[in-house]
């Protein structure tokens, strides 16, 4: 129906106008630093066995300062979602079971089936799986061991992201979190309080 071009093309159109909106009160130049202190990190990153986040760092490069934070924010995002397979996989949590986890300590079941598309059936297969490994009980509430393994993911998750950042050094991320601030507590706010990442509030 479209070609991977005009896939790429309409994506980041979206992003810039949705950015434009979200972020009107912004001044430019603190998307344009953003972006380029974004775009540092995302020169540091090694792709061997990131593959959704060496495909984005192929792309090439935006003019415009919110298709530029855009495109580097995706593709900082999609290495350390490379990194979080990697982690499910080695402590063998397949995709419904970690959803399945997740809903046993602060999201609800009814949201996030849905949200991500399982099946009762599917659903129900996977949450047997973890009740049998001991990580929820079966009420599906998740269980003291449930709860470590979820951490030790989250932890091995952190750890296979930190290169980028340990690169620029902690100067240049403390001024990247100074910068990002008001632009992520502009687009949290157009995000609803339920969504398929469990993203937090922001303090």
């Amino acid at each position: 129906m479209a070609t991977p071009a005009e896939v790429l093309a309409a994506r980041v159109m979206g992003a810039v106008e949705a950015l434009s909106g979200l972020l009107a009160e912004a001044p430019i130049e603190q998307v344009e630093e953003a972006a380029g202190l974004l775009d540092a990190a995302v020169a540091t990153l090694e792709p061997a066995g990131r593959v959704l986040g060496a495909a984005n760092a192929a792309l090439p490069g935006y003019e415009h300062p919110y298709a530029r934070l855009f495109q580097a924010a995706t593709t900082l995002r999609e290495h350390r979602g490379d990194g979080h397979v990697a982690a499910l996989v080695a402590h063998d949590l397949g995709p419904v079971e970690v959803l399945a986890l997740r809903c046993g300590m602060d999201i609800s079941r009814d949201w996030m089936q849905a949200a991500r598309g399982w099946t009762d059936a599917e659903w129900t297969a996977g949450q047997a799986r973890v009740v049998d490994r001991g990580l929820l009980d079966a009420e599906g509430k998740a269980t003291d061991a449930g709860r470590e393994l979820y951490a030790a993911v989250e932890e091995a998750t952190n750890v296979a992201a930190e290169a980028p950042w340990t690169a620029l050094g902690p100067d240049t991320v403390a001024r990247l979190k100074q910068v990002l601030r008001p632009i992520s507590v502009a687009c949290r706010a157009a995000i609803p309080a339920d969504n398929p990442i469990g993203l937090p509030t922001i303090a």
